[in-house]
């Protein structure tokens, strides 16, 4: 299988998508438990990131998926050729 450049990208992406959703629950966790003042105005910026990064890795993934090339498959021998006749051996 040959990977390109979008597959680093697609990575990146993901960890990120992956970091900014728990830094949004944490920041939901903490404004439903502590209602902080300040907290109340910017607590929605991470669910926009991760809004925005859950679109740029759904692009990131189908280019990677698109510009990946896969080698066919090897055919596997088939049940015929493998199985013995004990009839014929003896």
């Amino acid at each position: 299988m040959t990977r390109t450049g979008w597959h680093t990208a697609t990575s990146v992406t993901g960890a990120a998508l992956c970091w900014a959703l728990g830094l949004a629950m944490v920041t939901s966790n903490v404004q439903a438990f502590f209602h902080p003042t300040w907290l109340s105005a910017i607590w929605y910026g991470p669910w926009v990131l991760t809004g925005a990064l859950f679109v740029a890795w759904a692009a990131c993934r189908a280019l990677d998926k698109a510009t990946t090339e896969t080698e066919a498959p090897h055919p596997s021998p088939s049940r015929d050729s493998t199985e013995i006749d004990v009839g014929e051996a003896a």
